[in-house]
């Protein structure tokens, strides 16, 4: 059964990769680059995804393998607010949150119309204000950037411009590798605003860029019961429907590799791996103490 309103919106943005001192690209479904806005036709790719104020929509990652820690130091994802000449994220919503946190497998849905699931509590991990008539955040680990495609172009919903929006998160998460996490951003709408938080998302066959970890489902968690949550596909009327086709919602991911092994000091291993706070390490027996002593 459906429980909730959507809307959604049609976008399109650049996607950065790479490594950044010392942070490694780790998990890539950025936003596509092939089949684009309402001239791809029923090819489309790119759609944006909200609910109303009592929801949040997001989605789940893994990567790494069993054994292996992380730690995750930025997490970047895109929205679409306002007009390209228009509205400052700040002229809508007051605070802007992340939220993380790791999945219960032992209540994955195990049938098709089995849509909701346990999950450990969706926790902030970073939130920060906006002012009227701004885009930067009082946090500085969260930064808003304006995007537009190669050659300048503007965003397309419906044939009228919209302005997306990437959203840089930097956080020190620890995460276990091959283990399901799930993360969501949103932003709270200031009183009296009648909007919602469009986050990006695309079809993965269609989309021209590398898809990681697409299944084509997104999620929607209700505000007051954030442990708690609603599997939706997109190309199912019978859940969160209202496309033609499935989607996940966009989204990078840097991090490093946390030492867990003496052996994996060895043989230059330490020149890769990092302590749970990020710092590296001078040389394979400063790594191997580290294993031994965590610090």
């Amino acid at each position: 059964m459906r429980l909730f309103k959507f809307s959604f919106v049609l976008l399109v943005a650049m996607v950065t990769a790479g490594s950044l001192f010392g942070q490694s690209l780790v998990f890539d479904r950025g936003l596509p680059t092939a089949n684009l806005n309402n001239a791809a036709g029923a090819n489309r790719s790119n759609v944006a995804w909200a609910f109303d104020g009592d929801y949040i929509t997001g989605d789940d990652f893994s990567f790494g393998t069993v054994g292996e820690k992380w730690l995750i130091t930025k997490i970047r994802g895109w929205s679409i607010q306002g007009t390209p000449s228009g509205q400052e994220l700040g002229d809508r919503f007051q605070s802007v949150t992340f939220y993380g946190g790791k999945l219960d497998a032992s209540h994955l849905p195990l049938a098709s119309g089995n849509y909701t699931f346990g999950l450990t509590p969706l926790n902030p991990l970073l939130t920060g204000n906006l002012t009227p008539g701004a885009s930067s955040n009082s946090n500085t680990s969260i930064t808003h950037t304006r995007v537009q495609y190669a050659g300048g172009a503007d965003y397309d919903s419906f044939g009228s411009p919209r302005q997306v929006w990437q959203h840089d998160f930097n956080l020190s998460w620890v995460v276990d590798g091959g283990t399901k996490y799930a993360f969501a951003g949103d932003g709270e709408l200031r009183t009296g605003v009648s909007y919602y938080w469009f986050n990006h998302a695309s079809n993965a066959a269609l989309s021209g860029s590398a898809q990681q970890g697409s299944d084509g489902l997104y999620f929607a968690w209700e505000k007051l019961s954030p442990n708690w949550l609603f599997v939706c596909d997109s190309g199912d009327a019978l859940t969160c429907g209202g496309w033609d086709k499935s989607s996940d919602l966009n989204v990078q991911i840097w991090a490093k590799k946390i030492a867990t092994s003496s052996n994996s000091c060895k043989n230059n291993g330490w020149k890769t791996l990092f302590r749970a706070d990020g710092s590296g390490f001078k040389n394979q027996g400063d790594c191997i103490q580290y294993v031994n002593t965590g610090r």
